[in-house]
């Protein structure tokens, strides 16, 4: 077992990795991404990077964690019994698009790759959710139990309406237009008009 400091140095130095690994995605995008051209960028051995990832796919693993956590911070949050439901979507999609501009350059190489790996975790319309949409599944399911929406297929609202928000970030990131105000205004008119018709009273 290894002692409490040298366990810190190893995640020290793993967190360490991962940035440099991130720079390079960032950079080249997850294609170019390698466990040669991350010892060069660090200044490592390619034997001493296996110390702390297995091989590639382990390392990509870590990577999406890692961003994903940094994206996702702020947005998953408990359910509040308080609250309607339309509210906290509202909330939890402003932070996401904000998270998303804030972290724009990885997002786009995480969202847009075509890696199997990396699209088992960003897939919208698989079979088996990610965690993202599982999450936004959940919260329809409340909103429907609770009577704030009508009877519908919540997987199906959820996968549209997180594509439809999807494409209001990347399009905002494309065009460098951004202002907080102006972009959280913009998921909120959009939410607007996806929401209208699954409201009980819309």
């Amino acid at each position: 077992m290894r002692q409490p400091m040298e366990q810190a140095k190893r995640d020290e130095i793993k967190a360490t990795l991962l940035t440099y690994a991130q720079s390079i995605v960032e950079t080249d995008g997850f294609q170019q991404l390698s466990i040669r051209k991350l010892a060069k960028r660090a200044g490592y051995t390619e034997g001493s990077i296996y110390n702390y990832f297995e091989n590639k796919q382990a390392l990509v693993r870590a990577l999406i964690a890692r961003g994903f956590g940094e994206l996702m911070e702020g947005v998953i949050v408990p359910v509040q019994e308080e609250v309607s439901i339309e509210q906290q979507l509202r909330g939890m999609f402003c932070r996401y698009a904000l998270n998303s501009y804030q972290f724009h350059t990885y997002y786009m190489a995480v969202m847009l790759s075509e890696d199997p790996e990396i699209k088992r975790v960003t897939t919208i319309f698989d079979e088996t959710p990610s965690k993202g949409l599982e999450y936004l599944i959940h919260m329809f399911n409340i909103g429907v139990t609770r009577g704030e929406f009508n009877q519908v297929d919540t997987t199906e609202v959820a996968q549209l309406v997180w594509a439809s928000v999807f494409g209001l970030i990347l399009k905002v990131i494309v065009e460098g237009t951004f202002d907080e105000d102006w972009m959280t205004g913009k998921v909120n008119r959009q939410l607007d008009l996806l929401l209208s018709y699954l409201r009980k009273d819309g």
